[in-house]
């Protein structure tokens, strides 16, 4: 009968099973951390910020359209963008005919980016008059050093992130949803 000391099972068997498991685990861990950094390389993103035009805090649930490129007007659906629960979109122009994008937000009392009273773009105007009016921005300059939109509704604003397109807009309200 063979006795084996719990040192002697510890050196012969144990030790090399963790080295051995740790390697495999290690290998295909390190392919797909390469993997997820060529496609990251390929993916050009902006991501897009609404927030709120009086108080400069995020708008839980926004309903935003970005137009890439020559996007043409009757492409809604296509253009609507997801966002996340504190309003950020995330949208890849690595693929854009042109570099720049416009942004139409929907639901919205006013949109900080035009002077008062200015509300023509309340509803979206699929002959294209909606997007003729709409801010363009280059999307090497957002990439590079970020764009802040202009607030004229307040004087709440922040600093240009690279990467990233902050618009400022106030939403409207159920009220002023009701009525319009």
């Amino acid at each position: 009968m063979i006795v084996f000391s719990s040192m002697h099972f510890m050196s012969r068997f144990v030790r090399p099973c963790i080295a051995i498991c740790f390697l495999a685990l290690s290998v295909p861990a390190g392919s797909a951390a390469i993997d997820k950094n060529i496609t990251q390389d390929r993916r050009q993103l902006v991501t897009i910020k609404i927030r709120n035009g009086k108080s400069g805090l995020p708008i839980w649930l926004a309903s935003l359209y970005v137009f890439v490129g020559n996007a043409s007007p009757s492409q809604l659906e296509e253009a609507r963008r997801p966002t996340k629960f504190w309003s950020d979109a995330h949208v890849d122009i690595a693929t854009a005919d042109s570099r720049q994008l416009r942004v139409w937000v929907d639901f919205i009392h006013r949109d900080c980016r035009f002077v008062d009273g200015e509300n023509k773009f309340r509803t979206f105007d699929y002959s294209g008059n909606t997007l003729n009016g709409i801010p363009t921005y280059d999307t090497d300059l957002i990439l590079t050093k970020g764009i802040v939109a202009p607030n004229l509704c307040s004087d709440k604003t922040q600093a240009p992130e690279p990467g990233v397109l902050t618009i400022y807009v106030i939403p409207a309200t159920s009220k002023e949803l009701w009525h319009s």
